[in-house]
C-alpha cells in the first residue's frame, strides 16, 4: 500500500496552470496506474481519483487554450489575405477610375 506522503495533500498541492501539458498527462497516466493496481486504501483511491480529475481538467483547459490559439492564428492569416484581396481589388479598382479620368 502506498504510505500517505504518495499523495500530496491538497492544500500542499503546487497550481497547475504551468505544468506543461506533457507533464500533465504522464502523471495523469501515473494515477490511472496506481487506481487500477487496486493496491490504495479506500481514502487513497479517492484523493488519487481527485488528483486525477483535476490533472484532467488542467490538461482539458490546455488543449482548449492551444486550440484558441490556432483558431487565432488561422483566422489571423485568413483575415489578412481578406486584407489584401480586398485591398487589391480596391487599389486596381481606383487605378482604373483615375486612367479612365
Amino acid at each position: 500500500m502506498a504510505t500517505d506522503d504518495a499523495m500530496p495533500k491538497a492544500e500542499d498541492e503546487p497550481s497547475l496552470d504551468d505544468v506543461a501539458y506533457e507533464t500533465l498527462i504522464n502523471e495523469l497516466d501515473g494515477v490511472v496506474r496506481q487506481l487500477e493496481a487496486s493496491e490504495l486504501s479506500l481514502e487513497e483511491s479517492l484523493q488519487a481519483f481527485e488528483r486525477g480529475v483535476k490533472l484532467a481538467k488542467a490538461a482539458e483547459t490546455r488543449l482548449d487554450q492551444a486550440e484558441q490559439r490556432v483558431e487565432l492564428l488561422t483566422q489571423g492569416d485568413r483575415a489578412e489575405e481578406f486584407k489584401q484581396q480586398e485591398g487589391g481589388e480596391g487599389h486596381r479598382a481606383g487605378s482604373r477610375a483615375a486612367r479612365d479620368d
